[in-house]
This record gives structure tokens, C-alpha cells and sequence, in this order.
């Protein structure tokens, strides 16, 4: 999930831009009819264990219940044990991309299917 910062302060709200997790938390929010804040973490990390088994970033704001959701986390063992994952899916990023198609040139007219 991909976001554009509204503030430059650490922890504040953030607009998601148009990404699968998006489409995900959207479609769950409607159907199960709740609203949602996005934010950044307070620290800007994603998620490191500390001291004590506490962790940093969105791992721990999810540990200290400061958040309930986080869409974009890479599941490892580790973090499995302070917080619980739903199912993983994957985003894919290849694209197919094609020039926009173009009349034929003139010397190709023998070969080009009659018009009327």
C-alpha cells in the first residue's frame, strides 16, 4: 500500500493511493460496515524486535493495540508470535503495455481488407 504523507509529522494521517490493499480494506470496511483511519507509524519503521520481545514500527503498534489492521507486512516466524496474520496474497506487478495501434502504411493497401 502506497500513501502520499498529509503532514510531516511522524504518526500522522495519510491518503492511500490506488493498490490492492486499498481495494481490500475498502471492500472490508463496506461489508463490514466500519470506518477506518490510515497512518503512518509513529516511528516510520515496518517492524524490528527490541528489548523485552517488544518491537518497533507497525508490528508494534499492532503489539501495543495503538492499531488494528495492517495490510502491507511480509509474513516471517518471528513476527508470527506477537501478532496474527490472515491470509497472505500476493500483488502483481508486471504490466503489458502496447503502442496504440496505428493505420496501416500506404504501401501495405494491396494487402488491406477491402472498405466500403
Amino acid at each position: 500500500m502506497s500513501w502520499d504523507r498529509l503532514s510531516d509529522n511522524p504518526g500522522s494521517l495519510v491518503r492511500h493511493k490506488d493498490a490492492i490493499g486499498t481495494r481490500v480494506l475498502q471492500a472490508m470496511s463496506s461489508s463490514l460496515n466500519f470506518t477506518y483511519e490510515v497512518r503512518e507509524p509513529a516511528d516510520r519503521q515496518w517492524g524490528l524486535e527490541g528489548e523485552g520481545g517488544n518491537w518497533t514500527g507497525m508490528v508494534g503498534e499492532l503489539q501495543r493495540e495503538v492499531a488494528d489492521i495492517c495490510t502491507d507486512l511480509t509474513v516471517v516466524p518471528r513476527r508470527g508470535g506477537v501478532i496474527q496474520f490472515a491470509g497472505a496474497y500476493t500483488a502483481e506487478s508486471m504490466v503489458i503495455l502496447s503502442s496504440k495501434p496505428r493505420p496501416l502504411p500506404e504501401y501495405l493497401s494491396l494487402i488491406r481488407p477491402f472498405e466500403s
